[in-house]
């Protein structure tokens, strides 16, 4: 099994930057993540690795960040706690009418191709941060041919497909519908466009590639 990729900052591919970039707003807000925010770090990150793969953001958010008291507030009422529930769950399965069916594929996934998620951070396999996290690591071992080519861009799509585009539009339209601030609603479209465009890309290699 592989060390999960959070624990990786170097020599990864401009996809695997923005999906891990991604990845790590979805995790509970620590001090470094929000340090990062606060100083524009993340965002130059991912604007960078954005311009590398043509996929262009329209966010104006980043420049209204709360401080990490009303954003760690706003973080726990979005995505943690709520009157039956979070009003926007981070786990897939949650937009699913099965969510063990949900949780048993995307295992399947994680174990044949050796991935294991940091358990002691997300205590389920269908976290929207292992999920996204995931697709970074295929998008690494695609870019250094680790994998068989064709193999490797099937998953991506088949996953991309079932595990991310069939919730992540919704997942978006209640944090609209549920955030305090601007900063939630922007990185919750930037992600839905980016899974999107995501999606169309590997859809277009599979086909490309057949």
């Amino acid at each position: 099994m592989t060390q999960a990729l959070h624990v990786f900052h170097t020599d990864l591919s401009p996809r695997s930057r923005v999906y891990l970039q991604l990845g790590s707003v979805f995790a509970f807000p620590g001090e470094p993540f929000f340090q990062q925010l606060a100083n524009g770090d993340w965002y130059v990150r991912l604007e960078k690795a954005f311009r590398e793969i043509g996929f262009r953001d329209n966010l104006h958010g980043y420049n209204n960040i709360p401080d990490q008291e009303a954003f760690e507030s706003d973080y726990i009422g979005l995505f943690e706690v709520g009157m039956g529930g979070a009003p926007c769950p981070l786990h897939s399965g949650h937009y699913a009418r099965d969510r063990m069916k949900v949780m048993e594929e995307v295992l399947r996934f994680y174990r044949y191709f050796g991935y294991s998620w940091d358990a002691s951070r997300y205590r389920f396999p269908d976290h929207l941060s292992v999920e996204l996290e995931f697709m970074a690591y295929l998008s690494g071992e695609q870019a250094q041919s680790k994998l068989n080519a064709n193999s490797c861009l099937l998953a991506q799509r088949d996953f991309c497909l079932r595990q991310l585009v069939s919730w992540v539009a919704d997942f978006y339209e209640r944090i609209i519908q549920n955030s305090r601030h601007e900063f939630f609603t922007e990185t919750g479209l930037m992600l839905r466009d980016f899974i999107d465009f995501d999606y169309q890309y590997l859809e277009s290699s599979v086909q490309a590639a057949e």
